[in-house]
């Protein structure tokens, strides 16, 4: 992900917080919002998606390329490893440029190539740009099932916010202990709980270690 992603993302939180958070204690609401702005970035992320999409269909050329260098590294919108092959391949009929492709491959794909493997490429000039062909076509033929994930999640949402909206979370201005009611009934109640207090100190503590690694 880019900068302008994180600071959407971020800018999304804090809307999230101050709009939602401080302003309504309706648990369905809270609920239904928080999958929203999920399905909303997932959403961006298809986008994002799709730009590559358009200009693979409209600008790329298949062309044959040589695999120099596999690797896994670590994914930058992510904890988990990205799968990466650099490919040789004759951009002009003079010159041989060797490229990084990472998108769409996926690991059983990248498990059985080897070194000096020859694989066909989409290639688009304008952005020196390198799919492999197998992961692309894979991923046009898959992505029906990501689409219906980010409508089943929106989907919980709303469920959330139906059969949840009679509950609402009360916060202690001093403490910051929360519990849940119903109709003036008390289903929860962190202020006598000493497991969930502990549990919100450890997580507390442990966001502190993550920035202080930082």
């Amino acid at each position: 992900m880019n900068s302008l992603t994180y600071i959407c993302i971020g800018a999304g939180l804090m809307i999230y917080y101050y709009v939602v958070l401080r302003r309504f204690n309706s648990l369905g609401f809270r609920m239904f919002s928080l999958f929203t702005f999920i399905t909303l970035c997932a959403c961006y992320w298809v986008y994002q998606d799709s730009l590559i999409e358009k200009a693979v269909q409209k600008s790329s050329q298949v062309v044959r390329g040589t695999i120099t260098s596999k690797r896994q590294v670590k994914s930058s919108s992510s904890s988990s490893l990205d799968n990466e092959i650099s490919v040789a391949l004759a951009t002009t009929p003079r010159r041989i440029d060797t490229l990084t492709s990472v998108r769409y491959i996926s690991t059983d794909e990248w498990a059985s190539w080897k070194l000096n493997d020859q694989i066909d490429l989409y290639y688009v000039d304008s952005q020196q740009l390198v799919i492999p062909k197998v992961s692309f076509d894979r991923y046009l033929n898959d992505r029906w099932g990501l689409y219906i994930g980010i409508g089943i999640f929106f989907l919980i949402g709303v469920a959330c916010w139906f059969f949840l909206k009679r509950y609402n979370i009360g916060v202690d201005p001093d403490t910051g202990h929360e519990w849940l009611e119903k109709d003036g009934k008390i289903y929860f109640d962190e202020r006598r709980s000493k497991f969930s207090q502990t549990m919100k100190r450890v997580n507390i503590l442990s966001k502190m270690i993550q920035l202080l690694g930082r």
